[in-house]
């Protein structure tokens, strides 16, 4: 992120809005269709927030993967 600040900041716009965030219009649509499976098919609604919640996710951590670099590891204490 130090090294290419727009590309990161461009990078997690788009994939906050990928995964539809409030705000966007994308938000609106999956709002409207989660409505409208809630109603008629219960079971599949649940699974749609599922998906979009695992989206949010892997976009998440393959944008803070390839901008902040890889997770560091805790100082491991010696036996």
């Amino acid at each position: 992120a130090e090294a290419m600040p727009r590309a990161s900041l461009a990078w997690f716009v788009v994939a906050f809005t990928a995964v539809a965030i409030p705000g966007s219009l994308a938000f609106v649509a999956e709002d409207l269709v989660l409505h409208g499976l809630l109603t008629a098919h219960p079971f599949l609604s649940v699974l749609m927030l599922l998906a979009s919640i695992l989206n949010a996710v892997t976009l998440m951590r393959a944008g803070a993967q390839l901008f902040l670099g890889a997770p560091r590891r805790a100082h491991a204490v010696p036996d």
